[in-house]
């Protein structure tokens, strides 16, 4: 099922710029599918399979807007917009509008490029303090991992809002150093295997990384298949919302530069 539904908002108020009756009539087709039960998260997620992935849905342009785009998504938006459309049972508007924009920005609040949660370590923190995740890893034999946060201000120019602008480079750099100072848990990718079976399906599963300066790689839903957790994710490789082929701990394997994963459990 392909989506059509794109939403830009301005500042609360909440203002619907931009919504056409095609977009419509697919919340309807979602609404209507789940009308008698209240889905899984991964029920959701799995009505997306195939929507082609694109990176930097997010920036449009300069003015940072709440951008809700179902026709195609990277690893961050996908997680966001299915665990929005999850706790609001796939409602149109400013009610799913709100619950992305309280995801998706520190505080809940749209105020420039800086205030969205950019890296992961701080999404996990700020979602879990407001009650719509809640991070098992710990339980699970996760270890804290520190390690300095710092690769979007050290590589600025590879980000257009950053590239001349000190000013929005040092309030990130504000919000990394914060970051680096309140890590949270990781499964080491060796140990993934062992707690296969105990990984909760619908869980959130961020993917640490090896890469100076960077915390987390990728991010997709816990997804089990013939008894064991795949991941069900926006793949920048297949270009496409798709299930990984192999196990969960196969796949973090074959990719070098991942190191271990965290694990957070949706909440409504």
């Amino acid at each position: 099922m392909r989506h059509t539904l794109t939403y830009t908002l301005l500042f609360v108020p909440l203002l619907i710029v931009a919504q056409t009756a095609t977009d419509t009539a697919i919340v309807e087709r979602l609404q209507h599918t789940f009308a008698d039960s209240q889905p899984a998260i991964t029920d959701i997620a799995k009505t997306f399979v195939g929507t082609p992935y694109a990176a930097h849905t997010l920036d449009h342009d300069d003015h940072e807007t709440l951008v809700i785009d179902l026709t195609r998504f990277d690893c961050q938006t996908f997680v966001e917009t299915v665990l929005a459309l999850w706790r609001t049972d796939c409602a149109a508007g400013d009610t799913l509008a709100n619950e992305l924009r309280n995801i998706r920005y520190r505080n809940g609040r749209i105020d420039g490029y800086a205030s969205r949660l950019h890296y992961l370590t701080e999404w996990i923190r700020h979602n879990e303090q407001r009650g719509i995740v809640r991070d098992i890893t710990d339980s699970l034999g996760g270890q804290i991992v520190a390690k300095p946060i710092d690769f979007m201000t050290t590589h600025s120019d590879r980000y257009r809002q950053l590239r001349n602008n000190p000013a929005l480079t040092d309030t990130l750099r504000h919000y990394e150093t914060a970051a680096a100072q309140n890590p949270v848990a990781i499964v080491p990718k060796q140990a993934v295997a062992a707690i296969d079976t105990t990984i909760p399906e619908g869980a959130i599963i961020a993917i640490a990384t090896t890469i100076d300066g960077l915390d987390y790689a990728h991010i997709g839903f816990a997804i089990r298949i013939d008894g064991r957790t795949h991941l069900l994710h926006a793949s920048s490789s297949r270009r496409c919302v798709c299930i990984s082929a192999e196990p969960l701990a196969d796949y973090l394997r074959s990719v070098s530069h991942f190191s271990g994963i965290s694990i957070v459990v949706p909440s409504r």
